[in-house]
């Protein structure tokens, strides 16, 4: 299963490839409460937005963290695309969650010691949590939609839910 962004954010094109992006100016920092199941993947790609290239002086720390009581998870990535041309593109950027249950996830960006942050464009494309469901958990889940909505009622959420914008319906709920 993946709850992932596709909704009102625009699309952001670099070198060919797009992603519903989040413009994040560092410093900055976005915080989402969630209940995560286990072996949860949170992940999302990093760019810098191409106007600002050559406009970066010591490029932007992208850092995606899980916060519950006591204990944080996170995972980063610097982006310096004046200075290595790799970065000139979407890089992805995940972390295997370690806990289960309610977490903060945080999506934070900074710019390097010393750098200017009126142009340091950072964008967040298509962050998103992934997460594997059992045949029993999958069982499970049709169940209970089933109990609570009937078979009827099921049905016609699933069928309102398909197609349906992942990262709304992950906001949602």
């Amino acid at each position: 299963n993946v709850a992932g962004s596709g909704g009102g954010e625009p699309s952001v094109r670099i070198r060919g490839v797009s992603h519903p992006a989040l413009f994040s100016q560092p410093p900055s920092e976005l915080g989402y409460a969630l209940t995560l199941p286990s072996n949860s993947i949170v992940s999302s790609w990093c760019a810098l937005s191409p106007e600002v290239w050559e406009k970066v002086e010591h490029g932007v720390t992208f850092e995606l963290s899980v916060e519950r009581t006591g204990q944080v998870s996170s995972a980063r990535l610097q982006l310096d695309p004046r200075r290595r041309l790799l970065d000139r593109r979407w890089r992805y950027l995940a972390l295997r969650v370690p806990f289960e249950g309610k977490v903060r996830v945080v999506l934070k960006t900074t710019a390097a010691a010393g750098a200017s942050e009126q142009k340091t464009w950072a964008l967040w494309g298509d962050p998103r949590v992934e997460f594997r469901r059992s045949v029993a958990g999958t069982g499970e889940a049709a169940r209970r939609a089933i109990v609570t909505r009937g078979i009827g009622g099921a049905w016609q959420r699933a069928l309102q839910t398909a197609g349906r914008d992942p990262y709304a319906l992950w906001l949602s709920q």
